[in-house]
């Protein structure tokens, strides 16, 4: 698809979201899951929410390496974009301590 959008001079911009699709499949969710990054329940089990995707975890924001791990995730060396006219807006929500 992408490549479709570039041979058309389309821009193609992904949103990136502070919710992860629960999918042991998804490098993403597995590796943050592997981590313990994610927001836990009062009783200590991974908080799971619903939003566009289905089942989703929530990075704790609130957690340093939480954060640092997000953010590195797209730094251009590691962020996997498919085409050259690609976008990324990042959604990161207002913390209120």
């Amino acid at each position: 698809m992408t490549a479709n959008l570039t041979a058309r001079g389309r821009k193609l911009v992904t949103i990136i979201d502070p919710h992860i699709k629960r999918d042991s499949n998804y490098f993403f969710y597995k590796e943050n899951h592997d981590r313990d990054l994610f927001v836990h329940t009062k009783d200590g089990s991974e908080f799971d929410g619903w939003c566009w995707p289905g089942s989703s975890s929530y990075l704790d924001l609130t957690n340093p390496e939480a954060r640092n791990h997000y953010s590195d995730t797209y730094m251009l060396d590691r962020y996997k974009v498919g085409c050259a006219l690609c976008f990324s807006v990042i959604v990161i929500p207002l913390l209120h301590l």
